[in-house]
């Protein structure tokens, strides 16, 4: 499902909250960001394709929308990925 959603050439957004022995992470979801575009079309520059929302905003544009909204409105469940430790030979 994550690959059919990828046909087009584009980024993922993920939200790290966490980095280190950890990486708590989580992947944008695509419904809440089409609600606040919809109500709010020109706080963002995005095309929609079919029923699926592309973000077209800068690296900065979009820096700036995340950092003016609440993420945890915009994100899903953060996931915690583990390092392992280092394999001996």
């Amino acid at each position: 499902e994550l690959f059919a959603k990828h046909q087009v050439a584009a980024h993922t957004f993920l939200w790290v909250t966490k980095c280190g022995d950890t990486l708590d992470m989580a992947l944008m979801i695509p419904d809440p960001m089409k609600k606040i575009l919809t109500e709010k079309p020109a706080a963002l520059k995005h095309e929609m394709m079919k029923d699926n929302l592309l973000l077209t905003a800068t690296s900065k544009e979009l820096q700036a929308f995340l950092a003016a909204n609440d993420p945890k409105n915009i994100f899903g469940e953060i996931a915690t990925l583990q390092k392992l430790p280092a394999k001996k030979d």
